[in-house]
């Protein structure tokens, strides 16, 4: 089997806490609106996703980036539309979304980024 850069996370990451930060900018790079969740890491897929189990037991997919996840610093971060506090998470992601409709700023917010499908 070949390795790849995602194999150090995929036995580091299941069962950990997890902040995200996504940040949505218009086609221009304009701020649009900012999003926060946590949850624990159930898994990395095979098409190398995050998949984070949030408080309330939906599914929150994000690209497993080794360059964007980070070891969390030991602290309380807040999830800004919620106001909870998430303590001592174990890693942290910052992702900026390019996005083109409010609609689609909707589904990252619910789910976390779409699968691609070829066609």
């Amino acid at each position: 089997m070949k390795t790849t850069l995602l194999d150090p996370l995929r036995s580091e990451l299941p069962g950990k806490s997890f902040f995200v930060a996504l940040t949505f900018v218009d086609g221009s790079g304009h701020l649009l609106d900012q999003h926060q969740t946590s949850g624990t890491v159930e898994s990395l897929t095979e098409d190398g996703f995050l998949l984070i189990r949030q408080q309330d037991g939906s599914l929150f997919r994000l690209p497993a980036d080794p360059q964007i996840i980070r070891i969390a610093t030991p602290g309380e971060y807040r999830v800004r539309n919620s106001g909870a506090r998430v303590l001592n998470p174990d890693y942290l992601g910052q992702w900026e979304v390019t996005v083109r409709t409010a609609g689609e700023l909707e589904r990252y917010r619910e789910g976390g980024f779409p699968l691609l499908v070829a066609s």
